[in-house]
């Protein structure tokens, strides 16, 4: 978070991260936990830069975390300067932005797909482009709970 934070700062991105409750645990290896948040900072990044450069309207990209005894939300959101394929960004090698690039979103889904216990959920509302991860409390080193899109 910090890295990403320090990125957007020097590309004059604002950033607001928001957490309401310590997170002191989360049922993911950190080193995919901190993959999958960082393609999704770095998705909501560029487009935030873009619209901020296209519209010259104030955004930011914000990053909430919280936390509870049934696990942990991650919810990242941008502005967003039109619809968004949804249905399409899951597939390999789309991308909004050219060839030879979405490999980010395909590495999150498998990610997000190599555990029971993680789901994410993608939406846009309101001019903004919202995705979620929800990664559930494990129980009894038990894995529990389903992926979805």
């Amino acid at each position: 978070l910090a890295v990403k934070a320090s990125d957007m700062q020097k590309r004059n991105i604002p950033f607001r991260l928001e957490a309401a409750v310590p997170v002191d645990h989360i049922d993911m290896p950190s080193g995919e936990l901190c993959r999958a948040v960082g393609i999704l900072l770095d998705n909501a990044a560029k487009e935030t830069e873009e619209y901020l450069r296209d519209l010259k309207k104030r955004a930011e990209v914000t990053a909430l975390f919280c936390a509870a005894e049934e696990g942990v939300s991650i919810l990242i959101r941008n502005p967003v300067r039109g619809e968004v394929p949804i249905s399409r960004i899951w597939e390999d090698e789309f991308s909004t932005k050219g060839k030879n690039r979405g490999t980010g979103l395909t590495s999150f889904r498998k990610i997000v797909e190599s555990h029971e216990n993680i789901a994410s959920f993608t939406y846009q509302e309101n001019g903004f482009f919202v995705q979620e991860m929800k990664i559930e409390a494990q129980k009894s080193g038990k894995k529990t709970g389903r992926k979805r899109r």
